[in-house]
């Protein structure tokens, strides 16, 4: 199954424009990227949900100039791959 959607933020001055569509395959071979695993800034914090995935999630992006960074991502022998970060 195939999904697209698109993301925007809201802060202080007000909703930004939408992403770029993204794509992604639900079943397919995906490598996970944990988002609290990422380096957090400008706002970005690790909270704690029992309902979230691992239990945790990342909180406070909609903060001007948040952001998570994700290192060390494989992309394996290249081509096109699924990336899921939750």
């Amino acid at each position: 199954m195939t999904y697209y959607y698109v993301v925007s933020a809201i802060n202080g001055d007000g909703e930004g424009l939408n992403s770029s569509e993204v794509m992604t395959i639900v079943g397919a071979n995906t490598g996970v990227y944990e988002a609290e695993a990422g380096t957090l800034s400008g706002g970005a914090s690790v909270n704690y949900d029992a309902y979230a995935s691992g239990g945790q999630f990342v909180g406070g992006l909609n903060n001007y100039g948040a952001s998570d960074k994700i290192s060390n991502v494989d992309g394996g022998s290249g081509g096109q791959h699924t990336l899921a970060i939750q």
